[in-house]
């Protein structure tokens, strides 16, 4: 199995987990501060038990020496999906989750932009061509649900609207400075992450009034599938593709997010959000084999020059 075939597995693993998020919060009756209480401190255990390891605080050269960057990376990495997962909860709660879900994954336009500067990455037209693709899919995909959420547009889905438009600048920027980790690090960044989050939301385990048994155990299963699972598997595959075809590749959870809603809550998805899912996956199909061929174009041109 070629790099970029394992990368774009372990990304389709992370964005499948993610997509789980949606349908449990049907079921969560709790406040935001509980939910990520709950959620961060599952999530670090999880993701304890599936590195099977302990969080690293410092990153070191081969010499042993501490790595003042690295370092710097693991830690920025680690603050930053707090507050993009934080994020992403708050939008959920304050507006429809379809809206969350849609301007979260405005993040592929954040790193077109950053991209070339922070990742030294260079666009190609595939990669605008994509972007403009999924976009209008988007839009098709959420018709109904856009315009249901802003007829009657109030202060509070106004603030939910723009918490989810931020938090997807975050993840373009999580997601970037998880390209640029070395060495394994950005797991252990990913798990720094959840093990921040526990501690920051920790004292709300014990101010606010406990969620029924039923609300706990849909919490817990956010952690640990969305908390920890997502953050191991997406880390692993930014490893072998660039940031912004994991991103436009994780564009498979508000495709499959609506799915679990349906099956499990009984949410049918419109026409339109037929249509505009097969267009997204028309288009992330088509630049992930423009990128598999261009890799075993390469990878031939490098076994015939040896």
């Amino acid at each position: 199995m070629s790099k970029t075939s394992k990368g774009c597995l372990f990304v389709i693993a992370a964005a499948l987990c993610w997509s789980c998020g949606g349908v449990f919060l049907k079921f969560i009756d709790a406040d935001i501060w509980m939910i990520s209480s709950i959620r961060y401190l599952t999530g670090f255990i999880g993701i304890v038990l599936l590195s099977r390891s302990l969080p690293v605080f410092f990153i070191r050269d081969q010499e042993g020496k501490i790595s003042r960057n690295d370092t710097i990376l693991l830690w920025l990495g680690a603050f930053v999906f707090v507050i993009c997962s934080f994020l992403y909860v708050v939008a959920n709660r304050m507006t429809t989750a379809a809206n969350a879900i849609f301007l979260q994954y405005t993040n592929p336009v954040w790193i077109i932009i950053l991209g070339p500067f922070i990742l030294k990455e260079k666009n190609t037209l595939i990669d605008y061509l994509t972007i403009i693709g999924v976009f209008a899919g988007m839009l098709l995909f959420f018709a109904n649900e856009l315009k249901s959420g802003t007829q009657n547009i109030d202060s509070v889905s106004m603030t939910g609207n723009i918490m989810a438009i931020i938090s997807g600048f975050f993840m373009a920027f999580y997601t970037m400075l998880m390209r640029k980790q070395k060495n394994g690090s950005s797991v252990y960044s990913s798990m720094l992450s959840q093990l921040m989050g526990a501690i920051i939301f920790l004292p709300f385990l014990f101010t606010e009034k406990l969620p029924s048994t039923g609300s706990i155990v849909f919490i817990t299963l956010t952690g640990l599938i969305n908390g920890s699972m997502a953050v191991f598997f997406y880390p692993l595959g930014l490893k072998y593709i660039p940031a912004l075809s994991a991103s436009l590749i994780s564009i498979i959870e508000p495709l499959t997010n609506p799915l679990w809603v349906f099956i499990f809550a009984g949410e049918k998805p419109s026409f339109l959000s037929i249509i505009g899912g097969i267009l997204i996956l028309t288009f992330v199909a088509i630049r992930t084999v423009i990128q598999l061929k261009k890799e075993k174009s390469l990878k031939e041109a490098a076994d015939e020059h040896i």
